[in-house]
């Protein structure tokens, strides 16, 4: 036996959760690693794949997958194209209902990865075979589609009828419960980590591509995400400016997908766009080697004006898994990501100035980077996603009782 983060002990294999019968189905919209919702479909079930867990997933028609991924046998191109909102297009809605009557599946619970619209879906399935269903819940989606109608009587439909509703983090629970009015089956379960392929890759030589040998040669600050407001991009290089004045050996790296003129526009008026890389498509292996090369992994996540947030914060474990310390805020899931003053710190959002102190503070202190560096690796190890799938069938196990008892 042994025991999870979140207080919970789940046997030693998942096996003795089901019977030698068991098939999991999963709907979700991509299996990329370039999007966030891919890259949690792509992990679950590369997690799933190495414990040798049957299970099916169902991608929308439209989507391409990866043909070197090792469960490709397993994928199912059948659900209806992804969409965020009905809006005014009303003929999606019976669309939807009418392409999920298509949909063949061979497992004994459904499991929706994203919310909106394969949670709906999802839904519906379980009902046409009489099995259990529930979804994940991740950031800003999570409560969006309950903000405009038609989305949000199916949402709310699907939510009130799952078995389960898992969230990444009590941050974005908190949001859905408040938007609904109610609690449904809510387990906090927070995002897995590949521990072993950050924390096992060796740092090498070689270059990686767009970087430059002066940024290779400089103490490197790291930041993974994408280009939009929301992850605070401009308030780190306003930071950026900052600690150029007082390290100027230092050199910022972003990694993310977006338009990044308006960004290097930001940079260069702030006198910095010679000390700022942005790259975007890398390779895993690539983005690994940056994590090592690092100092300081920084990400300044913020609520944006469309009430926009952070579900929780995937990269701070991928920079910890490396033995990085990271700089994180106060602003949606992401204090279940990082352990302030353990594994990093967290500083307000849109405050540039306390950014720049935390960073200083790491770059200037090596042991207190060694300690925090340390500390997250077994922080990012309690998240390997063998003990997240862990969670997961405990949810499972007992959601197929119920549906018995039923």
């Amino acid at each position: 036996m042994g025991k999870s983060l979140l207080g919970v002990v789940w046997p030693a294999t998942t096996g003795e959760l089901m019977n030698e019968d068991f098939i999991l189905t999963l709907f979700s919209c991509d299996s990329s690693e370039k999007t966030g919702w891919g890259r949690f479909t792509r992990e679950f079930c590369l997690a799933l794949h190495k414990e040798s867990i049957p299970f099916e997933l169902h991608l929308p028609k439209t989507t391409y997958a990866n043909p070197s991924l090792p469960f490709i046998e397993r994928i199912r191109f059948d659900l209806p194209p992804m969409f965020l909102s009905i809006k005014k297009r009303w003929w999606r809605c019976p669309l939807l209902w009418w392409e999920s009557r298509q949909i063949r599946i061979a497992g004994n619970i459904i499991h929706s990865l994203i919310e909106f619209p394969y949670g709906v879906v999802a839904y519906w399935t379980a009902c046409r075979y009489g099995l259990p269903f529930g979804l994940t819940v991740h950031g800003t989606y999570a409560v969006e589609p309950l903000r405009r109608f038609p989305d949000r009587w199916l949402y709310k439909s699907a939510l009130e009828n799952a078995e389960f509703v898992s969230a990444v983090s009590k941050f974005t629970a908190q949001r859905l419960v408040n938007a609904l009015g109610f609690a449904p089956p809510l387990t906090v379960i927070p995002n897995g980590v590949n521990f072993s392929l950050f924390a096992e890759s060796k740092e090498n030589s070689n270059e990686v591509k767009g970087v430059s040998t002066i940024a290779s040669s400089r103490e490197i600050i790291l930041c993974v995400g994408a280009l939009k407001p929301r992850k605070g991009i401009t308030t780190l290089l306003e930071a950026f400016a900052k600690i150029v004045e007082q390290a100027p050996s230092t050199h910022l790296i972003i990694v993310g997908f977006g338009n990044k003129h308006p960004y290097l526009q930001m940079a260069e008026g702030l006198g910095i766009g010679n000390r700022v890389t942005f790259l975007s498509d890398l390779t895993d292996q690539d983005l690994i080697q940056l994590y090592r090369k690092c100092k300081v992994f920084a990400l300044l996540p913020r609520e944006d004006r469309r009430d926009h947030f952070e579900g929780f914060g995937l990269v701070y474990l991928e920079a910890n898994s490396c033995g990085k310390p990271v700089v994180g805020t106060r602003s949606g899931g992401v204090p279940d990501a990082v352990l302030d003053g353990v594994t990093g710190f967290l500083v307000p959002p849109d405050n540039p100035q306390k950014a720049a102190e935390a960073i200083l503070k790491l770059l200037r202190d090596e042991k207190l980077r060694q300690d925090m560096g340390k500390a997250g690796r077994k922080w990012a190890q309690e998240h390997d996603w063998s003990r997240i799938i862990g969670h997961y069938f405990q949810v499972y196990k007992k959601a197929m009782e119920g549906n018995r008892k039923g």
